[in-house]
């Protein structure tokens, strides 16, 4: 069970996973993208750390047009960008490196996607003790055409499984 912390509100960062390119296309992309939006701008507004996450594979490859983050996602010069190559954003990156830096023990996560990056890296700052956040409609995935479980549903039981065992879903 999730508890809260008296100084969670003080030492706070927001991680922005995969909101990159060629990660599309989402389901219900264009409300997704807003909202990450809107909670960057309100972190930034409290002066508090935002940390762009980025993977990099075969089909993200570094610096190319795919990897580059979306457009209007409110990212400043400022903030931490963090490179990945495995789903887990902790897995051989300087996630909590960055994390110690700026002394966030509570951590909002929103991006993409669902099943894979941002299901292994909440289970990894779980495991790591953090105290996980997540903003309603502030996490996505790509539709695939040939997936035997439907996005709606896949969508539905991480939430599920998510809520109150390894994430607090705020009201912003």
């Amino acid at each position: 069970m999730v508890t809260e912390r008296a100084d969670q509100a003080v030492h706070k960062a927001l991680i922005v996973i995969d909101m990159q390119v060629g990660v599309s296309p989402l389901y219900h992309g264009d409300d997704v993208r807003s909202r990450i939006r809107e909670r960057v701008d309100t972190f930034h507004r409290a002066n508090k750390p935002v940390i762009f996450v980025q993977h990099t594979d075969e089909d993200l490859p570094l610096g190319s047009p795919q990897w580059q983050l979306v457009a209007g996602l409110g990212q400043q010069p400022s903030d931490f960008y963090v490179r990945k190559t495995h789903a887990d954003s902790f897995y051989h990156t300087n996630l909590t490196d960055v994390l110690t830096s700026v002394d966030a023990r509570t951590i909002e996560i929103c991006g993409a996607e669902i099943p894979y990056c941002l299901d292994a890296t909440i289970k990894a700052a779980f495991d790591r003790e953090y105290h996980i956040e997540l903003a309603h409609g502030t996490a996505s995935m790509t539709e695939s055409a040939g997936q035997s479980i439907p996005t709606k549903l896949l969508v539905e039981h991480y939430h599920q499984v998510w809520d109150g065992r390894f994430v607090t879903y705020i009201e912003d």
